[in-house]
């Protein structure tokens, strides 16, 4: 008797959502870390240059922040117990995010605009959601569309080559104030992708083995020398995804990390981090393409490449060869590619080119504006 009362109140929400009328100037957002990648330059070019649009962010705490007149926090509506977040679900004429599906399926006042995380070359099939929810999918280029649609087929009736916002602060420079690198002559970025996601499943063939080889003391230990050698920072920031009781987070005197919150807290996003750093080091990460903007050298850690291709594995049959950069399978390789970054030594520039004109479509940095145009918000 319960359940069929539930499922008859269950109903009753759903045909409220589906035709309920959208507030034409609620626009909605989410990201993963909160207030984050590409959802947040649409939101503060909004909040800083409009009036008449209020704002509501999906966050994973709503209780950590404060409303005001213009934006309203609330928690993802998991198995329909909240309410509230139903309700501005169902309001919102725009419904921009980046990891969580957003909004009311099928719903034809409603614009769904999956603006998706990131480029990349591994394996995403049957990860997503159906891909009929997003009214809009946003991509790089027509090559960003083609792959997107080898893991989720039919996406390429829905998406469109716009670009990223999260990209125009590597081309344009961050107006906020970076602090972080501050006395060191170079300063560089290490981001792993996930290899144990948080939600329990893992992306390589054998569980077993050593998740990130090259993170353990002794070799940070002989990084960090290098990195004193050459008055050189290296910041490592973990996937916002990566089940972290496995990684080791030995504080040495030129590596620091940095999660979300703690970049939340100094008031700036990862790419305005990025868009200061002199060399990227990540692996399998969509940073990397995102990188290429900047035209600055990229570093390829991959000393677990054999276990994650026969695990999740990639979309393509040859990443390595899209990938123009040093590639780094041990510490000796590391070194290598800290020292050449410092020394000015750049063998990768005319690949990185290369590879940039057909992941970008756009390089001009105005991507946020374009989108924005694009969906009549200004």
């Amino acid at each position: 008797m319960l359940k069929t009362i539930k499922k008859c109140i269950f109903k009753c929400i759903e045909l409220w959502q589906k035709f309920s009328p959208v507030k034409k100037n609620l626009v909605l957002f989410e990201s993963v870390g909160d207030l984050s990648d590409n959802s947040y330059p649409l939101y503060e070019y909004l909040l800083k240059n409009t009036k008449e649009y209020k704002f509501v962010w999906v966050v994973k705490n709503e209780k950590k922040y404060k409303n005001t007149k213009r934006v309203k926090y609330i928690s993802f509506p998991y198995r329909m117990r909240n309410l509230v977040a139903l309700y501005y679900f169902a309001k919102a004429k725009y419904c921009f995010y980046t990891h969580e599906p957003c909004g009311v399926k099928n719903k034809k006042s409603q614009l769904r605009i999956y603006l998706t995380h990131g480029f990349s070359y591994k394996n995403t099939k049957n990860m997503f959601w159906d891909v009929e929810f997003n009214s809009v999918i946003i991509r790089m280029s027509d090559y960003h569309r083609k792959l997107g649609n080898e893991c989720n087929p039919g996406e390429m009736e829905h998406s469109v080559s716009l670009g990223y916002p999260r990209t125009d602060v590597l081309v344009n420079g961050t107006d906020k104030h970076v602090d972080i690198g501050k006395g060191y002559n170079k300063l560089f970025v290490w981001l792993p992708t996930y290899r144990t996601h948080s939600c329990n499943f893992s992306a390589y063939l054998n569980e077993n083995v050593d998740e990130f080889n090259l993170i353990n003391r002794e070799n940070l230990t002989k990084i960090n020398g290098t990195l004193i050698k050459n008055n050189a920072l290296l910041i490592i920031k973990y996937h916002p995804a990566q089940k972290l009781e496995k990684a080791d987070f030995e504080e040495l005197s030129n590596i620091k990390t940095l999660s979300n919150d703690d970049l939340l807290n100094k008031g700036i996003e990862l790419y305005d981090l990025l868009s200061v750093s002199d060399a990227l080091i990540t692996d399998f990460s969509s940073v990397f393409a995102d990188y290429l903007l900047t035209d600055k050298p990229i570093g390829f850690e991959l000393s677990d490449y054999e276990n994650y291709s026969k695990g999740k594995g990639f979309i393509i049959d040859n990443p390595l060869e899209r990938m123009p950069g040093k590639f780094i399978y041990n510490i000796n390789d590391f070194n290598d590619f800290i020292n050449e970054v410092v020394a000015g030594v750049d063998y990768y520039k005319e690949q990185r080119k290369t590879e940039r004109d057909i992941i970008h479509k756009y390089q001009d940095g105005n991507s946020t504006v374009r989108i924005l145009k694009y969906f009549n918000l200004i």
